[in-house]
């Protein structure tokens, strides 16, 4: 959700930043995102929208983790790192027991953010870097990542750079190899940030 508001932030005080860096972002993804929306919006009028919908939330998050068979845990999708997943699990801030009105205005905003006239309203001299794993399922394996790169640079932003680790997930910081994500991270920044 983090990479969602950072888009939408750029198209409001872009020009007071020096870059933009996205991980774990990706487009709206259609099928899920609008059975979601359509969903949300029924049981909103059904139940209210401050209430949860366990089958709408296992849905959701069932479809992410599904990819990563047997699963070992509900949240495998986050990490190939075993630890990281563990710690995460064990969060006690961690919520997952969205209310329907949170969902719906995720969804609501992933497909506003993906929208032609934001990628249009991001400044073009902002460099952007975005990474993430080739096995996110929030980037619909990468696919939804790339699509998001290649819609800034089909609205005039002169430079962006998309970097997919092979076998990541959606913490790319807390993977395996976060060691050489961190590194070519601060490489990025070297290159284009004034010291």
């Amino acid at each position: 959700m983090g990479s969602l508001l950072s888009r939408e932030y750029v198209t409001l005080y872009g020009d007071d930043l020096q870059a933009l860096i996205l991980s774990g972002t990706g487009a709206f993804i259609k099928g899920l995102g609008s059975f979601g929306l359509i969903s949300t919006e029924f049981f909103s009028k059904l139940n209210g929208k401050h209430r949860s919908n366990e089958i709408l939330k296992n849905l959701f998050f069932h479809q992410f983790n599904k990819k990563f068979k047997p699963n070992r845990t509900k949240v495998d999708w986050i990490s190939s790192d075993e630890k990281q997943v563990d710690k995460f699990e064990a969060d006690p801030l961690r919520i997952e027991d969205f209310s329907l009105g949170v969902f719906r205005d995720i969804l609501k905003g992933s497909k506003k953010i993906n929208s032609p006239e934001i990628f249009e309203k991001t400044p073009n001299n902002l460099p952007i870097y975005i990474f993430s794993g080739d096995k996110d399922p929030v980037g619909e394996m990468g696919k939804g990542v790339k699509k998001v790169a290649k819609y800034y640079k089909k609205k005039g932003v002169h430079d962006v750079t998309l970097k997919l680790y092979e076998g990541g997930r959606h913490e790319m910081l807390n993977e395996i190899n976060r060691n050489e994500v961190q590194k070519d991270l601060l490489n990025w920044l070297n290159e284009h940030i004034e010291a």
